[in-house]
């Protein structure tokens, strides 16, 4: 889900029409990006495939953290990093529930002489296998998760549409370029105020 966000993103960021007509950084030749987006979307549905419950392979950390620098990098490259913190949000929270428990060990032990622990066993998903929850359902109810925030993720291109048309504008000058200006915007839905002789006017003829 996380790859398919940035496949988005990345096709979007390479297309100068797209890219201006939802506020997003141009950059040119990402738009390649969303061959490799696709390629690795790919790859990762041949490895679901084999590892559906019970798993028959298992990728390991050579496989995750090289998955993970290149989301990185390519989020890095379309100009999108927030994008990645919300579209890869397991991710976010696994780490975090990591970084949070050993930081929280360690300051308990200092204090009291003894650590103390947040979370029965961290990243997270350990956390609720150690709660007694199925591996198959943990893993079901994350899928949705991601699912939730890949949507989420998607839906900002227009919520950040919409915002930025929100915006007001103010032309100087209410000469014939100034006056068509701002009939421009105005049907662009902007809220449009145009300045002659240092006044402002919202009617143009």
């Amino acid at each position: 889900t996380t790859t398919f966000v940035l496949f988005v993103f990345s096709y979007v960021a390479g297309n100068s029409k797209l890219s201006h007509y939802l506020f997003l950084p141009y950059v040119p030749g990402v738009g390649e990006l969303a061959i490799v987006c696709a390629g690795v979307m790919g790859a990762s549905l041949a490895f679901l495939w084999f590892n559906a419950y019970p798993a028959d392979v298992f990728m390991g950390d050579v496989g995750s953290l090289s998955l993970g620098a290149l989301l990185g990098t390519i989020a890095v490259m379309i100009k999108q990093e927030f994008v990645l913190a919300i579209a890869g949000g397991i991710f976010v929270v696994e780490t975090l529930s990591v970084i949070i428990q050993r930081a929280y060990f360690k300051y308990t032990k200092k204090k009291h002489g003894e650590g103390r622990r947040i979370f029965l066993m961290s990243p997270l998903h350990h956390h609720y296998q150690k709660k007694g929850y199925p591996e198959a359902k943990i893993v079901t109810r994350f899928w949705i998760a991601a699912i939730f925030l890949a949507v989420l993720t998607i839906v900002t291109l227009k919520v950040r549409w919409n915002i930025t048309m929100s915006k007001r504008i103010t032309i100087l000058g209410g000469g014939e370029s100034g006056t068509g200006a701002a009939i421009l915007s105005q049907q662009q839905g902007f809220e449009t105020f145009l300045s002659e002789y240092g006044q402002l006017k919202k009617e143009y003829k």
